[in-house]
């Protein structure tokens, strides 16, 4: 988002989806045009184990308050996104329930 498209922008969204739990995390497309702090950010924030990576608290304590409207802005989208991403990871690629899966899908249990 910080490049001006969404990561996986170019294809297919339930596509796009499905990828995210497979592919490594995304990155800066130019790395150089944004601060060493806001690449450490974004870096931190899309670690895909939980287990590594800062909860929403610890993020907001670092990268926080102290900041521009905009850094703020960006700290809720990807933190929606840590959200997306750790649903899609616990459920194996569905965020839906399994009675709630369009018909095709139903037989598929995560």
């Amino acid at each position: 988002m910080a490049d001006g498209i969404p990561p996986l922008g170019d294809i297919n969204p339930f596509r796009a989806l499905r990828m995210i739990p497979d592919n490594p995390p995304p990155t800066l497309a130019h790395p150089d045009k944004f601060s060493k702090e806001m690449n450490n950010f974004i870096a931190r924030c899309l670690v895909k184990d939980p287990q590594r990576r800062p909860s929403s608290i610890e993020l907001l304590m670092v990268y926080g308050p102290t900041h521009t409207l905009a850094l703020t802005l960006l700290i809720l989208l990807l933190l929606l996104l840590l959200i997306i991403m750790t649903m899609m990871c616990a459920t194996k690629g569905s965020i839906l329930p399994r009675h709630q899966r369009p018909r095709g899908l139903q037989a598929i249990d995560p």
